[in-house]
């Protein structure tokens, strides 16, 4: 019967141990807790830079369109 006990903790340990080594490595990649501070940055600013690019280039087109027009006449 003892056993059976000495089991159930030692189970129950190495759930909780799995679950905040799981929660450790998810924080890590969130906050940036021991990783270079520009590597971490710069894997965040890779959508931000994507999203700027395609508007400045929107833009681009319309302007040149627009400047062209004006200059015609």
């Amino acid at each position: 019967m003892n056993k059976r006990g000495q089991v159930s903790v030692f189970v129950i340990l190495g759930i909780v141990l799995i679950l905040v080594v799981a929660l450790v490595l998810f924080a890590r990649k969130q906050t940036g807790i021991g990783i270079p501070s520009f590597q971490f940055l710069q894997d965040k600013l890779k959508p931000i830079e994507t999203n700027l690019k395609e508007c400045v280039n929107k833009q681009k087109d319309t302007t040149v369109k627009t400047t062209t027009i004006k200059n015609n006449d």
